[in-house]
């Protein structure tokens, strides 16, 4: 199976360098190396864990992004809940779920 490079760009200059294949969402690889992404739905309803597409190339198998507007979708805009790297991708502005002070 094919392996891609997942590059997680995170404030302040924080980079996070992951690998994935085809079978694995963005969102579950970035859970699965303790990125505390902000998500509720899952399913590409709510839009919580939208985040930039700097670079590379997503599917979304058979799934609808409803939570993106066109407009949203022609600057980047990805929701990691359900997009799969078909390529080696760069995302940044991921909304973390820092702990409470």
């Amino acid at each position: 199976m094919k392996k891609y490079s997942v590059s997680i760009l995170t404030p302040p200059e924080a980079v996070y360098a992951l690998e994935t294949d085809q079978d694995i969402s963005l969102l579950e690889l970035m859970h699965q190396h303790q990125l505390p992404v902000r998500k509720a739905c899952r399913n590409g309803a709510c839009g919580i864990c939208r985040c930039q597409l700097v670079a590379g190339e997503i599917t979304y198998k058979q799934r609808q992004p409803f939570a993106l507007w066109q407009e949203d979708i022609a600057r980047g805009i990805i929701l990691p809940c359900i997009a799969f790297a078909q390529t080696d991708v760069i995302v940044s502005d991921v909304p973390l779920q820092l702990p409470k002070k």
